[in-house]
């Protein structure tokens, strides 16, 4: 079974394709389009003919398949956060994705203060007694 995923992992290649977009009197134009491959359990069920709660529960049963299904998950984490940077995927898309499928979240700051007043249960010191 490790093998087929690693033949599904194969397939995950992102397809690219430039196309003559515009002629101009000084210059042509030319557009790229990213055909996002993305490796998922969905895509490896698919490819398994399986359903998608069968992979997971494979993975449950035996060690290799999760191991192998771990290698798909950090492959996919790895694709979107390059694709992302490198603005060929979608930054919407590739952040919905991280934060859904992969635990990465935007840090998210608290105001421990209700109009000034400590809220009960929090230890607030105000930034001019933080100081002395």
């Amino acid at each position: 079974m490790n093998k087929k995923v690693y033949e599904y992992l194969q397939t995950c290649e992102d397809e690219i394709e430039d196309y003559h977009k515009t002629q101009g009197l000084k210059s042509d134009t030319y557009e790229r389009l990213v055909h996002v491959n993305l490796p998922t359990v969905e895509g490896l069920a698919e490819f398994l003919g399986v359903a998608r709660s069968t992979v997971f529960k494979w993975a449950e049963e035996y060690e290799e398949f999760s191991d192998s299904l771990e290698k798909l998950n950090e492959i996919q984490k790895r694709k979107l956060i390059k694709g992302a940077l490198g603005g060929h995927y979608n930054s919407t898309i590739a952040k919905l994705i991280l934060s859904a499928n992969h635990n990465m979240v935007e840090k998210k700051e608290m105001d421990v203060t209700s109009g000034g007043k400590p809220i009960e249960g929090f230890n607030y010191v105000a930034p001019d007694e933080a100081n002395n």
